[in-house]
């Protein structure tokens, strides 16, 4: 019989995975860096708070999509060692659903940012 498993070794478990998903994994840390970044610039402009949490949420959506991403990746990598074209097709699928993620992110990005990024420009630097 399976022993029962504690709370704290579930988040243990849950913490184990996140911090490998968002440091070993290359397209992982490109987002979380365009994120600490975004986030950053949002705090510097002072947006308002249901913008920063729509930046916030949009930021965490992209990688989320490529932490599930990966996880297919690598399930299918094991199942399928060889190459197989469905797989290949499979792969692919996801990573557009990555991009598609990650361009709705810029869309949020340019839409709450802009204008708040112009002010800044031409209050404070010109």
């Amino acid at each position: 019989m399976k022993p029962k498993q504690t709370l704290a070794n579930s988040f243990a478990i849950a913490s184990r995975g996140l911090l490998h998903g968002l440091l070993k994994e290359r397209n992982s840390r490109i987002q979380l860096a365009v994120s600490v970044v975004i986030v950053t610039v949002a705090i510097i402009l002072q947006v308002t708070k249901l913008e920063m949490l729509v930046i916030v949420t949009a930021c965490f959506f992209v990688i989320i999509l490529e932490m599930i991403n990966t996880s297919i990746e690598r399930v299918l990598d094991v199942l399928y060692p060889d190459r197989n074209p469905e797989v290949g097709i499979i792969k692919d699928i996801m990573s557009g659903v990555v991009l598609l993620g990650a361009l709705l992110a810029v869309a949020v990005g340019i839409i709450i940012l802009y204008e708040p990024f112009v002010e800044f420009l031409f209050t404070k630097i010109f």
